[in-house]
């Protein structure tokens, strides 16, 4: 019989749940080794948890009905629990509470190897980033190559970049130490999820292993393997855009753009809106926004725009334009490019794309 913590148990176990995301006739395997215990659960993602053992323990494996591991865990209100094996099932005990839970017959005897390969350390906000990122993806499998997430190696770390053809997202993050192998991933929209909710923590590292492999590793013991996409994501036709940051027209503070945005939707039967320099011969270097059909008479303003630069008229859809506002941070830069293209971003890191891109 060993001892586990049952609140760490229960964390490692949500966390395995998390990558399955429906049920699976995958058993959740479990294999004591040394003062851990591991878990291992086929999904959406392969994903191993290691939780501390009060002892030793000596080498063995179980497999289990993953969800009933979780709800008897769960369920417990002791803050330890003890496991004890036989030959046929594994017993939870919590308090004087105990359950025994029959192995899995169809579990073959071959346990999975652990994932290894070269390790990059990403900033904490890296997972959280593909949330954000998973908004600009297309929608439909005629663009198979653009329904992912992609991310590569950039000249000072990694950058992460998602478009369906009209609007992108892209976001570049500087690392505390170079590698040498490259970070050429599609990842599907089913792992972002999973993803976000198990890794968005300090000290995790990512690498590909020589099957073309995602690894992924966290100091607290998580793991996770997922296959990259199988295609080609058009990066080297659209990163070069990215790098043109183009003419400033204004710089202001989101919340008030979108607020004048959302206003224009309220006193307009149109979709569309217009931004301008405004009108010069009463409000001299501002930027005002028009509403297509207004069923009111306005004259609507970016109170916090400043650094004006003139320009012409720029004529957009109003939800896309809250899509594309809404991941940046609290004062942002809108720039144009020579070729039209709207350049929005905050501190040169999130940027979106408006209109038409070649991919």
């Amino acid at each position: 019989m060993v001892e586990v913590a049952r609140p760490a148990l229960e964390d490692a176990l949500a966390n395995l749940r998390q990558s399955v995301k429906k049920s699976t006739p995958d058993p959740l395997v479990g294999i004591f080794k040394g003062d851990t215990l591991n878990l291992y659960q086929e999904g959406y993602l392969s994903v191993w948890e290691n939780v501390s053992l009060s002892g030793e323990s000596e080498e063995k494996f179980f497999a289990v009905d993953g969800d009933d591991f979780y709800n008897v865990v769960s369920r417990l209100s002791s803050d330890t629990v003890d496991l004890k094996m036989n030959e046929k099932s594994i017993t939870v005990k919590g308090g004087r509470s105990n359950v025994r839970l029959q192995f899995v017959d169809s579990f073959s005897n071959l346990i999975p190897q652990e994932p290894s390969g070269d390790l990059v350390e990403v900033p904490s906000d890296f997972f959280n980033s593909f949330l954000v990122a998973r908004r600009f993806i297309a929608k439909s499998e005629h663009q198979v190559n653009l329904t992912c997430i992609y991310f590569n190696k950039s000249d000072i770390g990694v950058y992460i970049m998602a478009t369906d053809g009209i609007k992108l997202f892209y976001r570049e993050f500087e690392l505390d130490s170079a590698y040498s192998f490259n970070l050429d991933v599609m990842l599907p929209d089913s792992c972002v999820e999973p993803l976000s909710k198990i890794f968005s923590s300090t000290g995790t590292r990512v690498g590909l292993n020589k099957k073309g492999h995602v690894i992924i590793d966290t100091d607290y013991g998580a793991k996770a393997l997922t296959t990259s996409f199988n295609g080609v994501f058009p990066h080297t036709k659209i990163r070069p855009l990215v790098k043109e940051q183009g003419n400033l027209l204004f710089r202001c503070d989101k919340k008030d753009f979108m607020d004048s945005i959302r206003l224009g939707d309220n006193i307009s039967d149109g979709d569309r809106i217009t931004l301008s320099n405004g009108d010069i011969g009463s409000v001299a270097e501002s930027i005002s926004i028009n509403f297509t059909d207004s069923r009111m008479e306005s004259d609507i303003y970016l109170e916090t725009a400043k650094d004006i630069s003139e320009f012409d008229n720029v004529t957009l859809a109003s939800d896309l334009l809250i899509q594309c506002l809404a991941p940046l941070g609290d004062e942002i830069e809108v720039r144009q490019q020579k070729n039209g293209m709207l350049w929005m971003t905050t501190d040169g890191s999130t940027i979106t794309l408006l209109h038409k891109i070649a991919v």
